[in-house]
């Protein structure tokens, strides 16, 4: 799906955003997981069949070796980085994937969430197991332990809807930063 910038350029939509009446899931969509590994792909093979076709006569250097194989582990590490970008909210609570790691917070533990502001028109939904200051501008001070995912500017209409499932599930309120204000008429009283 294509979004128009406000400036009247089309981009392709980085984020898939699902939102059920019970459920939301937030994850990377598929032109980003194709833009993630991609590039270092081709890099990769251009690198090595450079090195072992135009080689015939001698072995590759060392160097440039290692330099393929950072290359090609780049690209491994940057798709699973994207890959594992994924956010889940249900009846159960939040669930959120970063690499390797897989971490759960039920709606009990969770004390504070909301919209934070991010940078260039962005937000971070984010779910935290304690009260975080804010900045007094909309911006929350998140830390490692924080379940958040930065809602891409073309996603940003959908937060109401996403804010409304959150609600379903616990009575704190969210915290809104100032543009997401908007959002009042868009929340649905319990």
């Amino acid at each position: 799906m294509n979004y128009r910038s406000p400036l009247g350029s089309t981009r392709v939509n980085f984020q898939t955003v699902s939102v059920g009446e019970d459920y939301v899931k937030i994850c990377p969509s598929s032109e980003m997981r194709i833009i993630s590994i991609l590039p270092p792909c081709l890099i990769a093979v251009v690198l090595l069949t450079e090195l072992l076709e135009g080689r015939k006569e001698r072995l590759p250097n060392p160097i440039e070796l290692c330099a393929a194989v950072a290359v090609i582990t780049l690209g491994l590490l940057l798709f699973w980085y994207i890959q594992g970008r994924t956010v889940t909210i249900d009846e159960s609570g939040v669930e959120w994937r970063l690499l390797f790691c897989k971490r759960r917070l039920s709606w009990t533990r969770i004390l504070d969430y909301g919209l934070s502001y991010a940078y260039w028109g962005q937000v971070r939904l984010y779910f935290s197991e304690e009260r975080l200051e804010s900045d007094g501008n909309g911006k929350k001070r998140l830390n490692r332990r924080c379940a958040n995912v930065l809602l891409h500017i073309q996603n940003r209409d959908r937060s109401g809807q996403i804010l409304n499932v959150c609600r379903r599930y616990t009575r704190i309120r969210p915290f809104l930063c100032s543009d997401e204000g908007k959002l009042t008429d868009v929340l649905r009283d319990r």
